[in-house]
């Protein structure tokens, strides 16, 4: 147990989001997982296989973490090195991930700002940070769809090029493109 504490803080150190459960907000704690689950994750460690897809990865990833994985990410845009993207709270990032892994010139912290409802997103984030390489998860942010309908709150301050989330026929928070593109004009608002 307090090997996986220890992991935990080490790993924070650089990346606190997905390692530190203080900035992340989850019910995981290190320190309090039965020695039963500790043992069985450091034993599993030498049997994961490291050639996985990143993609099926961050499937995988999300499925764990009991968020949609259903988008019609083909549907993306092409986004240029110097445009600025949105993700609506609901994937965790799940479509950076996609955009950044597909497209040339594209890193999470110059053309992303993921807005994230709930630990689990928050996590998935991280994560997807962590997987492409990314120098921290500082484009993550905690922000809801009660949030983005608030004129003062930061993101609605900000200019984007993309707005990207999830369908609501997929379990997107948001059902009107309209109300979107008032709150983000500058935008192209797409939900896959």
């Amino acid at each position: 147990m307090d090997l996986v504490s220890l992991l935990f803080e080490d790993a924070a150190v650089l990346h606190r989001v997905p390692f530190d459960p203080e900035a992340v907000g989850g019910s995981l704690r290190p320190d309090r997982l039965p020695e039963a689950v500790t043992d069985g994750w450091l034993k599993s460690i030498a049997s994961l296989s490291l050639s996985t897809a990143g993609a099926d990865y961050i499937l995988e990833q999300a499925r764990l973490l009991g968020l949609p994985t259903r988008m019609a990410r083909s549907d993306l845009h092409v986004v240029k090195a110097h445009q600025k993207v949105l993700e609506l709270p609901g994937t965790g990032g799940q479509l950076a991930h996609h955009l950044v892994s597909s497209q040339k010139d594209l890193t999470l912290q110059d053309n992303f700002v993921v807005a994230c409802s709930s630990w689990q997103e928050l996590t998935l984030a991280g994560v997807i940070a962590l997987e492409l390489g990314a120098p921290h998860a500082d484009f993550a942010v905690r922000a809801d769809a009660a949030d983005l309908k608030n004129a003062d709150h930061p993101l609605r301050q900000r200019s984007f090029d993309f707005v990207v989330g999830l369908h609501p026929d997929k379990g997107g928070l948001f059902h009107v493109e309209d109300q979107l593109a008032i709150w983000f004009p500058t935008a192209k608002v797409l939900l896959v």
